[in-house]
């Protein structure tokens, strides 16, 4: 086991666990530094590093280094610093949040990065737009930092002479920052970073509130049926004695059943105190 850790660190710089690699051989008792390299690109890198942090103490804390050592690390974040992550003011706030989530690539990118290498994060930079990455490289992807690479103010300035993207695809991951990037696709807005609540129409109040609605009966436009039910009309509030209430055609009786003035006028004789001996039909 320990063999085998040390090749992974001084052919491949990765730091493994012998704990991981027990596990795994156990379940493939043939298996060599090669294979096992190929198969950790494409896991989280805190399932199998080494509780001992790979990068110097402290570093991304000092205002100029170099690292000493080559290192493996993990991609955890991926952005254009060119872009803005949040909207500007007096621009379009969908388009400036696709732009910040979707992150296009330009000739003029500059790319910054988060990375680790499963115990503590820092962060990188390109000061120009290196070949080395194609577009903004996807959580979950594995750098190789060569020895030698200066840190400068906490971020280590990536060139084309001391990176190298090994790739590698760990599934969940690239699963959630895809779910990510269709949430920003599809137009939620900023609010307190890239995360947010999705965009609602305005609130509107009125005799326009249904009028664009394609889904409302009941607009002015389209009149519901309930109102061409032969002879009952609209349910309102009847003003006379021969309207029951419930439109414009006479029902009969001379009782209305909204609050009508007719309705008034009998509270206020002390009509309904004496309903038993007024009791009609009608008025139900």
């Amino acid at each position: 086991m320990a063999a085998i850790c040390a090749e992974l660190k001084g052919k491949y710089f990765v730091s493994v666990s012998q704990e991981y690699v027990e596990r795994i051989t156990k379940a493939t008792p043939s298996l060599n530094a090669e294979t096992l390299y190929k198969r950790i690109l494409s896991e989280d890198i805190k399932e199998f590093c080494d509780s001992t942090s790979a990068l110097p103490y402290g570093i991304a804390s000092h205002s100029s280094a170099v690292l000493p050592d080559s290192v493996v690390l993990q991609i955890t974040s991926a952005r254009d610093a060119t872009q803005p992550l949040r909207p500007c003011a007096g621009s379009d706030e969908l388009e400036e949040a696709v732009a910040a989530a979707g992150q296009r690539s330009t000739s003029n990118r500059l790319l910054k990065l988060v990375l680790t290498d499963g115990t503590v994060e820092i962060p990188a930079a390109e000061l120009t737009t290196l070949s080395t990455f194609k577009g903004i490289p996807i959580p979950g992807e594995k750098l190789l930092i060569k020895a030698g690479a200066e840190v400068r103010s906490g971020y280590i300035l990536l060139t084309e002479e001391n990176v190298v993207l090994l790739g590698g695809e760990v599934a969940q991951l690239k699963r959630d920052y895809l779910n990510f990037k269709k949430r920003k696709d599809l137009g939620y807005k900023l609010s307190g970073g890239l995360e947010g609540v999705p965009l609602f129409e305005p609130l509107v109040v009125g005799s326009n509130a249904h009028r664009n609605n394609p889904y409302d009966t009941h607009s002015s436009e389209q009149p519901h049926a309930y109102h061409d039910r032969g002879g009952r009309g609209q349910r309102g509030r009847g003003r006379g004695q021969h309207n029951r209430g419930r439109g414009h055609a006479p029902r009969g009786g001379n009782h209305s059943r909204g609050r009508s003035d007719a309705y008034n006028s009998r509270r206020g004789r002390g009509y309904y105190q004496n309903r038993e001996q007024h009791y009609d039909p009608s008025d139900y």
